[in-house]
């Protein structure tokens, strides 16, 4: 996620639990859901955000430098002791610690 998306979104999820003494749930940023993008000459930046559902809503974003993937990951938006908690978990693309499996 870009540094302002980040922020964006960090500003968002701060603003949904303010000023209420009930716990905030993810249906408070259902609004998420769906395909983002960005570009510039240079740069596509991606997001897919699932509906929430069991608590979470599950993101996944690339960035493409140049026709190459340069970023990837995957973020994780969930209740949690009633307010809403952030993952994130990036990938550089090149530099995966995962092993790849050719799919035939």
């Amino acid at each position: 996620m870009t540094g302002f998306a980040w922020l964006l979104l960090s500003l968002c999820i701060f603003l949904a639990g303010r000023g209420h003494d009930v716990p905030v749930t993810i249906d408070r940023i259902a609004w998420l859901q769906g395909c983002w993008r960005a570009h510039s000459p240079t740069h596509v930046i991606e997001e897919n955000w699932m509906a929430p559902l069991g608590g979470a809503m599950l993101g996944v974003g690339r960035t493409v430098r140049r026709d190459s993937l340069a970023e990837f990951e995957l973020i994780v938006l969930r209740e949690r002791d009633g307010a809403l908690a952030y993952e994130a978990h990036p990938r550089l693309a090149g530099r995966e610690r995962d092993v790849p499996a050719n799919l035939e």
